[in-house]
């Protein structure tokens, strides 16, 4: 493997412990709208990033995306200042920093959300680019996001791994050309993260440092 010179997260699941508060927003969210409840298990295989096709699957129609949108972050957050880090996630963040190892994020996630969370919990300055869905309208698996924070951090696709918990992130890393990492910390099952065949597969990121050193 070519040394690796940057190392770009999924935010939920990867870094932020947020995926049951999420589910928990899901329910209350669906609750309001009149749709059935969501189980953890059936919530982890049917989840997407591009959430806007669960809403549909769920019988949301695009004309109420927005203020679907706006309830669901109203929702998510009125109980999100207990959510914590992924545990050792901001210990592995120091190490590649002080490695020299460019960090950035790409999310499908809101700006405002994740860049208070990251604030919140002292790293935001770690990172030498946040690419959220703000910037990037298009949800994973496209590529566009991870491209981007490419080209902000000066590195080539060969130098670079993606890290994430669900099976898209998993694609979108592949679509960009980049080493791929998926977690088990987060939304997706095992069984469903080794379809996409990502490079390395770990418990969570705190296995990150055998992968690059």
């Amino acid at each position: 493997m070519e040394k690796i010179k940057a190392v770009i997260f999924d935010w939920d699941g990867t870094l932020f412990d947020s995926v049951k508060h999420a589910l928990n927003v899901y329910r209350k969210l669906f609750t309001l709208l009149g749709i059935n409840g969501v189980r953890w298990n059936e919530f982890r295989e049917e989840f997407k990033a591009d959430y806007h096709k669960y809403y549909l699957e769920k019988g949301i129609p695009k004309s109420a995306f927005k203020d679907v949108d706006r309830l669901w972050l109203q929702l998510y957050n009125d109980g999100s200042k207990k959510l914590k880090l992924i545990h050792g996630a901001k210990a592995i963040l120091k190490k590649l920093k002080k490695e020299n190892i460019k960090l950035g994020v790409v999310s499908n996630g809101s700006r405002s959300r994740i860049i208070e969370e990251m604030k919140s919990h002292k790293v935001f300055d770690l990172f030498d680019v946040v690419v959220t869905g703000d910037e990037i309208p298009e949800f994973k698996p496209s590529p566009k996001g991870i491209i981007y924070a490419l080209h902000v951090l000066n590195v080539k696709p060969s130098e670079a791994i993606y890290i994430g918990d669900m099976a898209e992130d998993i694609e979108a890393g592949k679509n960009a050309e980049v080493k791929t990492i998926a977690v088990a910390s987060g939304i997706h099952t095992v069984k469903r993260l080794v379809k996409e065949q990502p490079d390395y597969i770990m418990q969570d990121v705190r296995g990150l440092m055998q992968v690059i050193f």
